[in-house]
């Protein structure tokens, strides 16, 4: 089991570099999020709307499509606290920081494409990687 951010998931839906490393690395894997990461699919598939590529109807079947098979873990106040010391210790967007608060409480590595926050949270010893 992994934890995996939305910027893998952007990696994939718009063809970027390294998409398909990504893409095997979700559909290998048994995925846990945090629930920020379904508003964050939303606001990847509304951008690929907005540049044709989906109409609204088929936007909330990619929405759909990516969620399933995900595990979201629900909101607690254990990932809120741990979301917030990571945001101020990294000096990071909160955001990014609850995928990372869900990989330390479930003890599992955070997949991410986001260089800067990898390096951040590498340089405190965190267990990011990149697919």
């Amino acid at each position: 089991m992994i934890v995996v951010d939305a910027s893998l998931f952007g990696r994939i839906l718009f063809g970027e570099p390294g998409g398909d490393a990504a893409e095997a690395l979700v559909a290998d894997s048994d995925v846990v999020a945090p629930p920020v990461l379904r508003v964050e699919l939303c606001n990847l598939i509304r951008r690929a709307a907005r540049r044709g590529r989906w109409t609204a109807e088929t936007a909330h079947v990619a929405l759909q499509d990516f969620c399933d098979g995900i595990e979201f873990e629900p909101d607690s106040t254990e990932l809120g606290d741990l979301t917030l010391a990571f945001a101020l210790d990294l000096d990071h967007a909160a955001h990014d920081c609850a995928y990372l608060a869900l990989a330390q409480i479930r003890g599992l590595p955070l997949y991410t494409a986001d260089a800067a926050f990898t390096r951040k949270a590498r340089a405190k010893g965190y267990d990011v990687r990149t697919p």
